[in-house]
């Protein structure tokens, strides 16, 4: 599949470089974390992004409530391996929050 159909499968809002809304959940990486030009990252992140708050696995699970975690994505484009951390939304200026909230509740 090409990356133009696997992205098309998604929603995906860019709220500045490094805050995203993927399917309603919050994931933070900065531009040169991700290589959107290899077909193979791609399909992994978009993996990553449908187990994510959404499977058993304990550590991908979110905190205090739905809609109150963040992924926090760090890497670089060369490797397709990325170190994975969760914080919570309420650290973020209120500009910014404001606008993840209303995103992940539509």
């Amino acid at each position: 599949m090409s990356i133009s159909d696997m992205l098309k499968q998604h929603t995906i809002v860019d709220i500045d470089d490094y805050v995203h809304v993927l399917d309603g959940k919050v994931i933070c990486y900065k531009p040169d974390v991700i290589d959107f030009e290899n077909e193979e990252h791609v399909a992994s992140f978009l993996s990553f992004v449908d187990r994510l708050f959404n499977c058993d696995e304990p550590f991908l699970q979110e905190r205090r409530g739905k809609g109150n975690t963040r992924a926090v994505l760090e890497g670089t484009k060369d490797n397709i391996v990325k170190t994975l951390g969760l914080a919570y939304i309420s650290d973020f200026p209120s500009e910014i929050m404001e606008k993840v909230q209303q995103l992940i509740t539509e």
